[in-house]
């Protein structure tokens, strides 16, 4: 509690002068940033934060895009370090919005992406002693990690409602088992879970059981990023 106290107290900014909608925004958007902050024990100014945003190689910004830059955004401008890891070029009109200097883009060689999220990303998180590893997108963290493990867990849609009405010989498919597992090691393996609502809290807990101790709710706001 004094750690996260101290936290607040340092970097929390001044809203009063913001209109209401940047002002949710930007609440949401430290919130967050402070959630994370608080996961490591190590010192504020010299934390490192890894992310596997592999999706933002796609210029389509979409839900978990514009989640995962906005993310970072923020990140960015409370002077954390952070490494950006992936398996094929980032789009560079995503690092446009990152403080220069704020980032390292680590792109692996070509590999099969089961070894690529299970051993690459281990082994650069050691490499680098990073302090969190974090996905944005619902899946794709390795079991094991040398760090804590944050996972954003938007909802439990594909798992409560398509899953149920997919028919049983393609539920034997191996690229549908495969699938189920990556997204089981992650929900399973993180260390703590964001999720978007209470309504998703409820959904992950009742139908994934997942402890709700482990769930923080940190609500998204109003893009006012362009």
């Amino acid at each position: 509690m004094e750690f996260q106290s101290a936290l607040v107290g340092r970097f929390q900014p001044d809203y009063s002068q913001l209109k209401p909608g940047i002002k949710a925004h930007q609440e949401a958007l430290v919130d967050l940033s402070l959630f994370i902050i608080n996961i490591s024990k190590a010192e504020f100014c010299f934390i490192k934060i890894a992310f596997n945003p592999r999706l933002l190689s796609s210029p389509t910004l979409r839900g978990w895009n514009r989640y995962t830059v906005n993310l970072l955004a923020e990140l960015s401008s409370l002077g954390i370090e952070l490494f950006l890891y992936y398996d094929s070029p980032l789009h560079e009109s995503y690092l446009k919005k990152l403080l220069k200097d704020s980032y390292q883009v680590r792109i692996s060689t070509p590999m099969r992406y089961i070894l690529w999220e299970q051993y690459w990303l281990l082994k650069q998180s050691e490499k680098y002693q990073i302090d969190i590893l974090h996905c944005p997108m619902n899946f794709a963290l390795p079991w094991s990690s040398p760090c804590p493990r944050v996972l954003t867990l938007h909802d439990a849609i594909d798992q409560i409602y398509y899953s149920q009405n997919i028919p049983w010989y393609q539920q034997l498919n191996f690229a549908h088992i495969q699938n189920k597992l990556y997204h089981w090691i992650a929900r399973h393996r993180a260390d703590h879970i964001i999720t978007v609502s209470q309504y998703s809290k409820q959904d992950i807990t009742k139908y994934l059981h997942i402890s709700e101790d482990k769930i923080k709710v940190i609500y998204e706001a109003a893009d006012t990023m362009k």
